[in-house]
């Protein structure tokens, strides 16, 4: 049955996206959100397999408080930790879903975390994660503004990084390139990258976020798509924990 993207939000589509995928994997025991934020994705999650054990796990403390009081479910668990070092045992989870994380990371890092991935995920596992990729942010004007991001990947990295840990099964992407930027859109972009007057403190984060996307030659659906040539806003990777030698 095709997925009906109508009405969600560009996250909501993530996780629909992986709840889709997590169907198709038969019997799911136990699932983790990492970096689940204000955890309303992980609860969407939760709502589709009741029968299973979900996770959401954030360093954010408030953020974690809040979803444990909004999202409170008996199949959903909310965990203050560190991605690059949980605490959970090794081979422990049939899938793991991270969404923009690895970015908020160093070089070293980002190996770490995936070296932790691959611990706690068991043999068959599902992995499911997305960064925007640098590239495409670059033709945007938007790669690198954003203070919390540590090391943004490009498409061949992001791919070349998982490779290493798992086994690519698919790609996908959301706010597919659909052509050239316009001379305008561009002087708009370089605008906004600049700053110079210090807006994007000013304005309200929704008016820049469309703003944002309006001055994007990227699809607007942010529908995630198989990926099997060009480029996307979100790179989105499918992978499996496999017995073939990775890192």
């Amino acid at each position: 049955m095709p997925i009906n993207w109508e009405g969600l939000k560009e996250r909501e589509k993530l996780y629909l996206f992986a709840a889709e995928l997590l169907a198709k994997q038969g019997k799911i025991g136990k699932v983790i959100d990492i970096a689940s934020g204000d955890g309303a994705g992980t609860a969407q999650i939760a709502r589709a397999f009741p029968q299973a054990d979900v996770f959401g796990l954030d360093s954010d403390e408030p953020l974690i408080e809040r979803a444990r009081e909004k999202f409170g479910r008996v199949n959903l668990r909310f965990i203050l930790g560190d991605a690059r070092r949980t605490e959970f045992a090794d081979d422990y989870f049939d899938a793991l879903i991270s969404f923009h994380t690895i970015e908020h990371f160093s070089e070293e890092d980002q190996v770490g975390f995936f070296k932790e991935l691959k611990r706690i995920l068991k043999p068959g596992g599902l992995l499911i994660i997305c960064t925007p990729d640098r590239e495409v942010w670059e033709i945007q004007e938007i790669a690198g503004t954003q203070k919390d991001h540590i090391k943004e990947l490009d498409q061949r990295e992001f791919i070349s990084l998982t490779s290493r840990f798992f086994s690519v099964k698919g790609v996908f992407g959301q706010g597919m390139l659909k052509g050239k930027m316009s001379r305008i859109k561009k002087i708009i972009n370089i605008a906004k990258k600049l700053d110079i007057f210090k807006l994007r403190k000013k304005l309200h984060k929704n008016l820049t976020d469309k703003i944002n996307v309006s001055t994007q030659p990227i699809e607007l659906d942010f529908s995630v798509k198989p990926m099997e040539a060009g480029k996307a806003s979100i790179v989105v990777l499918v992978g499996e924990k496999t017995p073939h030698t990775y890192e």
